[in-house]
């Protein structure tokens, strides 16, 4: 006869989820103590990445385009 697993109660699968974002949380705080210019390098990275891909995709002749400008739009996104 096969045994059944039980079935996890949602107050144990909550539990988890919370013990696996600390796990997380825990690793990444380890991570900047030990070199904290990460934390430089993670803040620079988006905007290095926008300034050099928004650069390339706006000379992309495939990509469709109102002949905008990317900075309205991000105003009227936010």
């Amino acid at each position: 006869m096969l045994a059944t697993i039980p079935e996890r109660t949602s107050v144990a699968r909550v539990s988890g989820f919370f013990t696996q974002i600390y796990a997380v949380a825990d690793t990444e705080i380890r991570k900047l103590r030990h070199d904290p210019s990460e934390l430089l390098t993670r803040a620079l990275q988006p905007a290095i990445w926008l300034l050099l891909f928004g650069q390339v995709m706006a000379h992309v002749r495939g990509l469709a385009s109102d002949g905008g400008n990317i900075s309205i739009f991000w105003r009227q996104a936010f």
